[in-house]
């Protein structure tokens, strides 16, 4: 192969790894420009492993119209790669049709200020789709969850573009999603999604729209709780980022949401991205439990109704992390947070709705919602608006650039022919795009190039010395050449070096084999085989092409192929194997529990029958591993990955098997509280079970010091019930522990079991009398003379706690609460409950509970 012209330009310095490919044998390219200089994009600094977004339409050849109409159907044969073509570049596309495409490419390296120029290519006959998103948008770089919207119809999941992650799933709290007016609006980017809006979340309506992000659906009774336990949306301590397309409509009432990652209702563990009232502002707000960050809003007026713009908040990190607010790539305030983001698993994961049960659903439509756990660049905002935004110019197709034949191959070659016995056609394989064919000098007496196709057939009318014969394949860019060998014999010379594409071949039962050639040297009048072939294939007696679709399974055998004329022949011997889809695969483990950064025990298949090849759909959790060739799943998971089903699948030629297991990667047990704490119990008295509540997988539960006696810890479940026998003098402290094989969590749980004998009876005036308003004011009751005093938040936790004996109080009979909690931090407004443990004069007890809207 020489003569080639080929055209290189400029490398990136970083490539993306996956399998290279040949783009030598495609037949076109469009160069692509990135211009971020002040004419372009304007962004000043480097921008890493970037998704560009590639748009083409019909309109004309500068819009790509050339590529929409030559590649193959739904751009299967579409590529990318850097500048030079030898690194091939991740890609995904998210909508393809014959008008127009959007194509997402990650680039390794978008310069600042300058010109990042990639490579597209189309035109390759029989190519597979190598689209996909996980690829560029991976969770090594940041990404949390990408959704293109409008990429699946009515009520079905819209896929999340990061392996693993969980869809938005179109939801509505009082009905089917969008009822029978729904529809998928024009996006900015391919289509987007549209929400009604309207109701609270109390309170819904028909047009309660709203997207679940979680991976599991939410509760179908008020408040309509969320059930998420994908584990992406807990740790943020390497930044947040969220970026979306938005096209507000007229909000239905204050307070209505583009994102809530949270738990429970009202203030706990929040990220949210809102608009606060019916006003044009946008506000984020975090909070950690039920205390807040602060708030960072924009200025009235940042957002138009009715009109699509490009949203985006970062969060920093440390103990006060910076907020900055952008609008259409351009910040619009900065602000910061007063406390981090808080570790903890959210349960509500949603676009549109809001977790304050008197906050209303959103109204609008959105596109490329995307959450990133590192805080993007203000370069990065500014480069993602100016390459998303319509009409955007500074992601430019460059000019059709068709590549030079390379390759050219002839076989047989060198070929042996003979005087009045018709060539077999001799065809070429090249890649690239061939415009004509030409050979020198002419070929022998009798036969002929078509310059079309480069086929060399004929019979031969004379006899010819060996001799070589130069043939060109030719377009506009270059050339490549191959000299074929040819002798051509005056009379009949028995045929040499028979040999086969496949020597050894395994076929399946049912499928056509693709056909196997032979190759061998001089003229052959006829070919044979022995013994006869398996069912369903045959040789062709005049070419010695063996095809067929094998009907029966057949056990390796050897096939001796002859190829003769009269003046002798020449042997060759196949191996041949017929084998039936392999059946009945199962996992010595189909639900697997794993614990993060722990060795598994290898998760084996049984099969019946032969396997060549293993896979698995979707890809198995960070750090396990299938093996391609036995179909073990082995290694270390280093991260936690919520339960899902996986596709194994067990090939040879004759098809396959699938079989689901399901695989859980758990971390460290975490937030584990009890219902009850402190917990105040009557000897001899059964207790309500006291139920804990912890984030992640438990495989065992323990507690020290020993707790009184009748009363037990289920190590199963946590939950402790029983019948105090003992007494103890006052509150004492219990280490409750929740643990598998990743860690373990801790709770403190006090206890105080009050003793039989000293409880004379329950005095009728033991009552209780309080306001919510601060400070809250708690009235002692006639005859008690121990009075304890406790303030918990919804989750059960004590707040506040204080002992208070009435002789020592001179007479002062009202105690009060300011607000302040046990660690010195002023506490939000919400539900509390106050739990007061009174002890009488003659020693007899009460336990009153009291729940309070508290307001500071």
């Amino acid at each position: 192969m020489r003569g080639r012209i080929s055209i290189g330009l400029l490398a990136l310095s970083v490539m993306t790894a996956f399998a290279a490919e040949d783009y030598t044998q495609w037949t076109s390219y469009r160069e692509i420009t990135v211009n971020t200089t002040s004419s372009g994009a304007n962004v000043a600094g480097n921008v890493t492993n970037f998704p560009v977004l590639v748009r083409l339409t019909n309109a004309d050849s500068a819009h790509g119209s050339n590529v929409l109409a030559g590649a193959l159907a739904g751009g299967a044969d579409i590529r990318f790669a850097d500048s030079t073509g030898a690194n091939p570049l991740a890609y995904q596309i998210e909508r393809w049709t014959a008008s127009a495409a959007e194509i997402w490419v990650k680039v390794p390296t978008v310069v600042g200020n300058g010109n990042t120029k990639i490579r597209m290519y189309w035109g390759k006959s029989g190519a597979a789709d190598s689209s996909k998103g996980g690829r560029v948008f991976q969770a090594s770089d940041g990404y949390v969850g990408v959704w293109h919207m409008g990429d699946a119809s009515g009520i079905d999941p819209r896929p999340n573009a990061v392996t693993g992650a969980p869809p938005a799933t179109p939801s509505n709290d009082a009905g089917a999603f969008g009822g029978g007016s729904y529809v998928v609006r024009q996006g900015v980017i391919g289509l987007a999604d549209t929400i009604r809006g309207g109701g609270t979340r109390n309170a819904p309506v028909a047009g309660s729209d709203y997207f679940n992000l979680g991976n599991t659906p939410g509760a179908t009774s008020s408040p309509f709780d969320g059930a998420n336990t994908y584990a992406g949306y807990s740790d943020f301590s390497t930044g947040f980022t969220y970026s979306f397309w938005v096209r507000p409509g007229t909000a239905a009432g204050n307070y209505t949401y583009m994102l809530e990652l949270s738990n429970g209702s009202n203030a706990a563990d929040n990220i949210q991205f809102f608009r606060p009232t019916t006003a044009t502002t946008f506000r984020y707000e975090n909070t950690n439990g039920g205390a807040s960050g602060g708030l960072v809003s924009t200025a009235t007026g940042t957002f138009v109704v009715g009109t699509w713009q490009y949203m985006t908040v970062t969060v920093g990190t440390g103990a006060t992390p910076a907020v900055v607010i952008y609008k259409n790539g351009v910040s619009s305030v900065t602000g910061t947070s007063n406390q981090p983001l808080a570790n903890i698993l959210r349960a509500n994961a949603w676009i549109g709705k809001s977790n304050y049960g008197g906050d209303f659903y959103f109204t609008g439509a959105f596109d490329e919602p995307e959450i990133h756990n590192v805080t993007r660049s203000a370069d990065w905002v500014k480069l993602s608006y100016e390459t998303q935004k319509t009409g955007a110019t500074c992601v430019a197709l460059g000019s059709t650039i068709s590549l030079p034949p390379m390759n050219l191959v002839y076989h047989p070659n060198p070929a042996v022919y003979t005087v009045g016995y018709a060539v077999p056609a001799n065809t070429p394989t090249v890649s690239g795009l061939v415009t004509r064919y030409s050979v020198s000098p002419s070929l022998p007496t009798g036969l002929s190039l078509d310059t079309l196709t480069g086929v060399i057939t004929g019979t031969p009318t004379s006899a010819t010395a060996v001799a070589g014969y130069l043939v060109t394949a030719s377009n506009s860019q270059g050339s490549d050449t191959e000299t074929v060998r040819i002798t051509v014999n005056a009379s009949l010379v028995a045929p040499t070096n028979l040999s086969y594409t496949v020597s050894s071949a395994v076929y399946g039962v049912g499928t056509a084999i693709t056909p196997n050639n032979p190759t061998v040297t001089g003229t052959v009048t006829t070919y044979s085989v022995n013994p006869t072939l398996p069912p369903g294939l045959s040789i062709s007696a005049s070419t010695g092409v063996i095809s067929g679709t094998p009907t029966a399974v057949a056990a390796a055998a050897n096939y001796t192929v002859t190829a003769s004329n009269s003046a002798g022949n020449t042997t060759a011997v196949l191996n041949i194997t017929v084998i039936a889809p392999p059946t009945n695969l199962t996992y010595s483990t189909p639900s697997a529990n794993y614990a993060v950064n722990q060795a598994i025990t290898a998760n084996s298949p049984t099969v019946t029958g032969t396997v060549t090849s293993w896979s698995v759909s979707p890809a198995l959790p960070a750090g396990l591993s299938l093996n391609g060739a036995s179909g073990v799943i082995t290694g270390t998971p280093t991260s936690i990955t919520a339960s899902k089903s996986y596709t194994v699948t067990a090939a040879n030629a004759a098809g396959s098997t699938t079989v689901s297991i399901t695989i859980n990667v758990y971390g460290p047990p975490s937030g584990l509280f009890y219902s009850v704490n402190p917990a105040t119990y009557n000897q001899n008295q059964a207790i309500a079970p006291n139920t804990p509540s912890v984030t992640g997988t438990i495989t065992r539960w323990s507690v020290s010091p020993a707790l009184p006696t009748g009363l037990v810890l289920d190590t199963l479940t946590g939950i402790i019930s029983g019948t105090p026998t003992t007494s103890t003098t006052s509150y004492a402290d219990f280490t409750v522990t929740a643990s598998n094989a990743a860690g373990s969590t801790t709770a403190i749980l006090t206890m105080w079991v009050i003793s039989t004998t000293a409880i004379a009876r329950e005095p009728e005036s033991f009552a209780i009398r309080m306001s919510g308003a601060s400070p809250v004011s708690f009235n002692i009751p006639e005859g008690a003379s121990q009075v304890n005093v406790s303030i918990l938040d919804m989750w059960g936790r004590t707040v506040w706690s204080r002992n208070f004996e009435t002789a020592k109080m001179g007479g002062v009979r009202q105690i009060s609460w300011n607000g302040i909690a046990s660690n010195g931090q002023k506490a939000s407004a919400g539900v509390y409950m106050v739990r007061v443990n009174i002890l009488g004069v003659n020693r007899s007890s009460s336990v009153i509970e009291h729940k309070i809207n508290y307001t500071p």
